[in-house]
């Protein structure tokens, strides 16, 4: 785990699967923002945002794309996201 910035209110922290693959959780207590992406060699493969619009997803078949049906804004934890990667990591053959 490395923590890249941290301030009052905020913080985000990268969690290393291997090298080139991590997973970065930011959190604004302030605004509400909460981000959770998964990275392999700095191209976002999968991802969960929350700001004032609420949740939405970027599913792994299309990350830049934002998922904003009812599972897609489905508010999740930093645990909840690591089941879901671990999924996609286990279906896709990831590692």
């Amino acid at each position: 785990m490395e923590l890249i910035d941290k301030h009052r209110g905020a913080i985000k922290l990268r969690l290393y699967v291997e090298e080139n693959f991590y997973i970065q959780a930011y959190y604004n207590m302030i605004t509400g923002t909460t981000n959770f992406v998964a990275i392999i060699g700095n191209q976002r493969i999968f991802g969960r945002d929350c700001g004032q619009d609420g949740w939405h997803r970027h599913p792994f078949d299309d990350p830049d794309s934002h998922d904003c049906s009812s599972e897609g804004r489905k508010g999740v934890t930093l645990t909840n996201f690591l089941e879901e990667l671990q999924e996609i990591i286990e279906k896709e053959n990831l590692l």
